[in-house]
């Protein structure tokens, strides 16, 4: 048997994010816990900010603040997301009723309420230095750029990838990446540019890279950054690498999105 309804809070809520959601609230009932809204994606730019403001008054009365927010409206594609901090109690009372006609899970305009998208791993080991003490062959540093890594922050000055590496600190994140933890952007720089970080592989002398970093490296594992939607980190830089009348790197024809 179907059932036909309007969408409502156990839409908004489903049983998936529900989960996710239980499973990261801290003890301290008063700790902060960041939750993603999806506005419902209209091309009505109006109506998006309008579900948008009501949707932020709405966290506010809940005692939260909003971390980060987005608004993307491409040719096929539009966004529009809030990250919200809330108290784990003002969490807990919503995935206890969602239907609270004064919660988030009721407003019209939101179309999901998901846990904060995040990018983790373990901690690794420190960046490896190369086993040759000086490498075979080095960069054309006039090459064009034609490949974007987007990662952590490799080390580009590291003795086999100096010049062939420019960094784009799009995001700002580059001084919240420990140089010696830097050992996985710089692995995947090395393995596009010249094969494995410690084997004698010659470089390439017709392409350089570009790195714009989206994700941090501080000793504590590699992770995107607190308190920013990671949907935006990726709209803006691929949006700074290739569009707008000066783009970072208008020739580059292969991104390497890195954090899998």
């Amino acid at each position: 048997m179907l059932e036909l309804r309007t969408w409502g809070p156990e839409d908004r809520l489903d049983d998936t994010a529900r989960a996710t959601i239980e499973d990261r609230l801290p003890l301290d009932q008063e700790a902060e816990v960041s939750v993603e809204l999806e506005i419902w994606p209209t091309a009505n730019v109006g109506r998006r900010d309008a579900w948008r403001r009501e949707a932020e008054r709405r966290i506010a009365r809940l005692g939260g603040k909003v971390l980060d927010r987005a608004s993307i409206s491409e040719s096929g594609f539009t966004y529009e997301g809030i990250l919200a901090g809330l108290s784990a109690r003002a969490v807990r009372s919503m995935l206890d009723n969602p239907a609270d006609v004064n919660g988030l899970a009721t407003i019209e305009g939101v179309q999901s309420i998901l846990p904060h998208a995040m990018i983790q791993s373990w901690p690794g080991t420190q960046a490896r230095q190369p086993s040759l003490s000086t490498p075979g062959t080095r960069f054309n540093e006039n090459a064009p750029i034609r490949v974007a890594l987007m990662d952590s922050t490799p080390i580009a000055g590291h003795a086999i990838l100096d010049g062939g590496v420019v960094i784009e600190d799009v995001h700002d994140l580059v001084r919240q990446s420990i140089v010696n933890q830097r050992g996985h952007a710089t692995s995947m720089a090395s393995l596009i540019l010249r094969g494995d970080l410690c084997a004698d592989s010659d470089a390439l002398q017709d392409t350089r890279l570009v790195s714009v970093p989206v994700l941090v490296e501080d000793g504590l594992g590699t992770r995107s950054p607190e308190g920013r939607l990671f949907v935006d980190l990726v709209h803006v830089a691929l949006t700074r690498l290739f569009k707008g009348e000066q783009p970072l790197a208008g020739d580059v024809f292969v991104v390497n999105f890195a954090i899998g």
